[in-house]
């Protein structure tokens, strides 16, 4: 292969989001040595495969999220080299030497056009430089580097497997670098610095930072959102966007979740927009809007939990009054503090009073008030903080911790069962499936969502088994763009029905299991029976084989998604195994001929 061919060949490795499969067919076939001669001799050792596919991996999540590769072409090459730089760097060669003979040697199969070779060059040199951790120079210059993501993600992958570098991971992790937006400005770290301190000695603090300091642009938006806020602008009322919207501009994400925030009520909004719709939560209406399909969130600006008064670090309220003209007041019913942050549509600033800005440039998650009686204020904001950590890394403030690992369960036991599906599917989705198992299983709290698997949370077998699938799951994720809800909580749910079909009849195990999970989880129309057919099907690939039958069963809806877990199950099971093999050989009967099995 041509050089050229190679280069380009690499390049589209990391824009499919299976990158690591790619990496595995490399390594599988033999030709590592050859695609990357600087590492040949230690290509196929255990450490390096462990460190090449922590590193892909990162690469692929990323992807299946944002559709971007960490910001940079050139760290699929980046990462399988830099292990031989560190290498000769240990013989004694500086890291210039040692980075200039790996990427010559590099260069006698890989084909570097002159700005490729350049562009590599930064990104290692990036890596570098972090590795060195608080003796980096120009450390703010690396915020706002195109290569400070990717070389940010190498240095937290080998730390991984290299102690000596856990310290430098940690100093760039506590600085928060890496966020985009706001916190290139000096100025405005200063500021969100100087906040921090005050709502840590106070409970709050009113930061305003001006545009000319923050540098989110309106563009930003949604038009439609924008149109929204200025018509309720020209109605002469205070209008803010609110929410997890500002949060992702901030963090340099994209949005498309746009809620605003006005000193009116619903009757004044329902003068602005005759087509307003509203849905009441206890005492307080929150409105809306449809505009080209997409949904607006309008909802006035209510008053402080009158729950939180006399609380350490609460300021004086009337607690008789439920509307109030205060974004100050409106911002204590927030869930998390990175959640509390308002854009003034009016003069363009940014407005934080719980120290949210500090935060999330800190990458951390905290509750703006003491944790206990936010999280029963909001139990939504327990299962949206272990959303967070799983999709996000972000580590929870002590007081936040504390409160999930001592009563996570009772607050989860708070929300409604239309509001655990909601989160349930938030939460396992979009290729974050074996991360949210992770964080359920550490804070032993699946069984709150799933009630069926109490008895399992402390069975290594069944995680084993669960990670498996939710492994699969987030794979056909990053292939095919989609991933199901309905899959995944079959495959969490199928060793309880298994179980307990061996002392009773599997379809009264089904619908026992089925009940349990009802309680907690909201199915809607036609939810169950899906469910229902998934684990028959599993049923079906576990206990039978039948010539004739088989490839009726082959053609089934959900074949795909019981296999999936049939080879999830074959990890550890030895008849699994076997039955895997042996369906893998079935082919699909006719379309009719399925549809009467399905319909039968």
């Amino acid at each position: 292969m041509k050089g050229s061919t190679l280069s380009n060949e690499i390049t589209k490795m990391e824009h499919t989001g299976y990158s690591l499969a790619c990496w595995n067919n490399l390594k599988d076939y033999g030709t590592l040595p050859y695609v990357f001669p600087p590492v040949k001799d230690i290509c196929q050792s255990r450490e390096y495969q462990k460190y090449m596919t922590a590193a892909l991996g990162a690469l692929d999540k990323t992807y299946s999220r944002t559709k971007t590769n960490l910001g940079y072409q050139r760290y699929f090459v980046a990462a399988a080299l830099y292990p031989a730089i560190e290498r000769e760097m240990k013989a004694g060669k500086s890291f210039e030497e040692s980075m200039a003979k790996v990427l010559d040697d590099e260069g006698k199969v890989y084909f570097y056009w002159k700005t490729k070779r350049q562009e590599l060059e930064e990104l290692l040199r990036m890596e570098n430089s972090l590795s060195e951790g608080s003796q980096a120079q120009d450390a703010k210059s690396f915020w706002v580097s195109p290569y400070f993501e990717a070389a940010d993600t190498l240095l937290k992958t080998s730390a991984r497997f290299q102690p000596d570098l856990r310290e430098a991971a940690s100093y760039w992790e506590k600085r928060g670098v890496g966020q985009k937006g706001i916190f290139v400005s000096e100025e405005a770290n200063r500021l969100v610095d100087e906040n921090h301190a005050k709502v840590q000695k106070a409970g709050w603090a009113e930061l305003r930072i001006p545009k000319s300091v923050h540098g989110l642009k309106r563009e930003s938006f949604s038009p439609n959102a924008l149109a929204a806020a200025d018509r309720l602008l020209a109605a002469g009322h205070d209008v803010y966007m609110v929410g997890g919207a500002i949060r992702d501009l901030i963090a340099g994400m994209s949005s498309n979740d746009f809620d605003l925030a006005v000193n009116a009520g619903p009757e004044e909004i329902k003068r602005v927009f005759a087509d307003a719709k509203f849905h009441s939560v206890g005492k307080m209406s929150f409105g809306y809007i449809v505009t080209d399909g997409e949904v607006i969130d309008i909802a006035p600006l209510y008053n402080i939990p009158a729950e939180y008064k006399g609380l350490p670090g609460i300021p004086e309220f009337d607690a008789t009054q439920l509307e109030t003209d205060s974004a100050r007041n409106d911002s204590f019913r927030r869930d998390l503090t990175i959640n509390a942050l308002f854009y003034d549509m009016k003069t363009d600033e940014i407005l934080d009073y719980h120290g949210g800005l500090w935060d999330l440039r800190e990458g951390v998650l905290d509750t703006l008030t003491d944790a206990d009686a936010a999280l029963l204020y909001t139990p939504s904001a327990a299962i949206r903080a272990l959303r967070f950590k799983a999709r996000y890394g972000y580590p929870l403030s002590g007081r936040l911790e504390s409160a999930l690992r001592a009563n996570g369960a009772d607050y989860l036991a708070l929300l409604s069962p239309s509001e655990v599906r909601t989160h349930t599917i938030r939460m396992f989705t979009k290729g974050f499936a074996e991360d949210a198992l992770a964080v359920m299983e550490d804070y032993r709290l699946l069984s709150s969502l799933l009630p069926p698997v109490k008895g399992m949370e402390r069975d290594y077998y069944y995680f084993s088994y669960a990670r498996k699938a939710m492994s699969l799951s987030d794979t056909v994720c990053r292939q095919k763009g989609e991933d199901s809800i309905h899959f995944i909580l079959a495959s969490l749910l199928w060793p309880v029905v298994e179980e307990r079909a061996k002392a009773q009849d599997f379809e009264a195990a089904l619908a026992k299991t089925l009940d349990e999970t009802a309680v907690r989880y909201g199915f809607r129309d036609g939810e169950r029976e899906r469910f229902e057919e998934l684990l028959r099907l599993e049923n079906a690939l576990t206990s039978r084989y039948v010539a004739g039958e088989a490839e009726n069963i082959a053609a089934s809806a959900h074949f795909a998604e019981g296999m999936l877990i049939l080879e999830a199950r074959a990890l550890r099971d030895e008849k699994a195994a076997q039955m895997l093999a042996l369906w893998r050989t079935v082919k699909p009967a006719p379309a009719a001929e399925g549809e009467a099995h399905r319909a039968a």
